[in-house]
């Protein structure tokens, strides 16, 4: 048997708290085994690629991240979504797929491979090499606004850099990075999975059914955080809209238990489904008014302004009564108001694409991922008729970001 003394990790995904709380477990129950990490991927015993799978972006690159990697170590074991997501993919000679080849990992490594009994990060300033080469990437796409369809979706090339003045790139380089919204910020997952069945998504295959966390276990979570100083909380789910429907309690009713325990602390939303928000809002409206300051940022996953293309996707069709109750909030907390919207979903039509903006235009928000739709094998909206030619979709992204320019902030992505 071969003593195995180093390893490396990396992710493909660089804005994911689940990936990033898969890294975190993985490299440090690595290290509490005894194994050293190393950034020589080349002579490392082992790598551990961390993959995401749920948008067709995101997709790609995992599977070029695995042929890249493939190529050049000795064994690759593949942790993360796409395992789950596609857990009956053949695999070539040299990579593992976790947990389906978990029995094979662990006879390589000589002990157990299940890292979720490590503790959860609080905070996300760590990063690993590929994530580290994909800010970079989409920080000069958003400067220069690159055309992102080839170039986001290969992490290893960096070949555009002779396509930009050098003067520009040199002085872009030289520019402080903007903060965004907030810092020092503490993370506490509410619950995972959803119970949703949203006709673009696949990752209800990976995440599973909802497993909502004891308020108990929050609470010794974010007084923790306090003892060590942190005054911002970012409490995130995949759907905290749903939070609690598996236990009787919703996500309303933990914020009364959680907010009234300190002054000292503020919160940020994020993953709040739009049909949780809607059906608790009454009692969440109580909420903000009471504690008006210490909310700072929402992340409200729409997807389109249009009741029809929402309807077609699985969610919730009621984007008047979603308008309103965003400003109220605005109105009330000064807070942050993030969203995805998706581009060119199967049967998007002038009219409904014009509801999209509409949408945007009426609520002002401060920060927009824009997810411009592409198949995925596996998902209802695959199998979809009346797909959006691909030149459409372009011009109507780009027609999105000039909008949003005026409020706010914008990533690109292809769903």
């Amino acid at each position: 048997m071969i003593l195995l003394k180093t390893f490396h990790l990396c992710s493909s995904d660089e804005d994911c708290p689940l990936q990033d709380e898969i890294s975190y477990q993985v490299n440090n129950h690595m290290k509490n085994s005894g194994l050293r990490y190393t950034k020589d991927y080349n002579n490392a015993d082992f790598v551990i690629l961390n993959t995401c799978g749920h948008i067709k972006d995101t997709l790609i690159r995992s599977m070029r991240a695995i042929e890249f990697y493939r190529k050049r170590c000795r064994t690759l074991i593949v942790v993360g979504c796409l395992p789950k997501i596609y857990s009956q993919k053949k695999t070539k000679k040299r990579v593992l797929f976790y947990p389906r080849d978990v029995k094979k990992i662990e006879k390589i490594l000589g002990f157990s491979f299940d890292y979720t009994h490590i503790k959860r990060p609080y905070r996300r300033d760590f990063k690993f090499p590929l994530e580290k080469n994909l800010i970079l990437r989409n920080a000069f796409a958003r400067e220069f606004e690159l055309n992102l369809t080839q170039f986001y979706l290969n992490p290893f090339d960096f070949s555009f850099l002779k396509k930009l003045k050098p003067s520009r790139v040199k002085a872009f380089i030289n520019k402080k990075p903007q903060k965004k919204f907030m810092d020092n910020s503490c993370y506490i997952r509410a619950c995972y999975g959803c119970l949703g069945n949203c006709t673009f998504c696949i990752e209800k295959k990976a995440l599973g059914p909802l497993r909502s966390r004891n308020p108990k276990e929050i609470e010794s979570e974010l007084l923790s955080g306090l003892s060590e100083g942190y005054e911002h909380f970012v409490i995130h789910a995949e759907d905290l809209g749903y939070y609690g429907e598996d236990i009787n309690l919703n996500f309303v009713e933990l914020l009364k238990f959680l907010l009234p325990i300190s002054d000292n602390y503020s919160v940020a939303l994020t993953g709040l489904n739009p049909f949780g928000l809607l059906k608790n809002y009454n009692e969440f409206k109580k909420i903000i008014e009471r504690y008006p300051h210490r909310f700072k940022r929402f992340l409200i996953p729409i997807q389109s302004g249009s009741d029809k293309i929402l309807k077609c996707m699985g969610r919730l069709p009621n984007s008047e009564k979603l308008i309103s109750t965003l400003l109220e909030i605005k109105e009330i907390t000064g807070a942050k108001i993030e969203t995805i919207i998706i581009v060119g979903f199967p049967g998007e039509t002038k009219t409904d694409f014009h509801a999209t903006l509409n949408l945007i235009k009426k609520v002002g928000f401060d920060y927009i991922r824009i997810h411009s739709y592409s198949d995925i094998p596996g998902t209802q909206a695959n199998t979809f008729p009346d797909k959006i030619p691909n030149k459409l979709l372009v011009q109507r992204v780009k027609k999105l970001i000039d909008i949003q320019k005026a409020y706010g902030q914008y990533g690109w992505s292809i769903k």
